[in-house]
């Protein structure tokens, strides 16, 4: 190491750290062990995640496929000349559609988990919160005796 590269200083970094997640979490509501709303990765970042899956889906679905066209001669000629290129694409096609099902299980299942780590860490966190709460009343209660 030279002389010039500043040094990091750890427990000023980690109290950094800890006043943010203090200041994350106070703004979240106090409930009653439930789970709130503002959750790490709440419901609403999870529906939209998952509503990004099923248009992938939609899109993988078309692959392949004949566009629509239309009662025009274009699109006529347009149609004769896609089911030529498709024809001549046989051995490709499925390959993609293959790889586009297997991406979009492995997406399903890293949001599964995803949402199952996040849920079992804002539980985890709202028992911390609730047993500091309990030790703060009970080192409360200790003082005025």
């Amino acid at each position: 190491m030279s002389s010039q590269e500043p040094r990091i200083d750890v427990e000023q970094v980690m109290q950094q750290i800890r006043e943010r997640v203090r200041q994350r979490y106070a703004l979240a509501p106090r409930l009653s062990g439930a789970v709130p709303a503002s959750a790490p990765l709440d419901e609403a970042g999870f529906n939209d995640l998952r509503r990004m899956i099923d248009h992938a889906r939609r899109c993988a679905a078309a692959i392949g496929e004949q566009p629509p066209r239309p009662p025009t001669l274009r699109g006529r000629v347009g149609a004769v000349l896609v089911r030529l290129v498709r024809r001549m694409l046989f051995w490709h096609t499925p390959q993609i559609a293959d790889f586009s099902e297997a991406t979009l299980r492995v997406i399903e299942e890293q949001v599964a988990a995803l949402e199952s780590v996040s849920m079992r860490l804002h539980l985890r966190l709202v028992e911390l919160e609730r047993l500091a709460g309990e030790a703060s009343h009970e080192g409360a209660g200790g003082e005025r005796q």
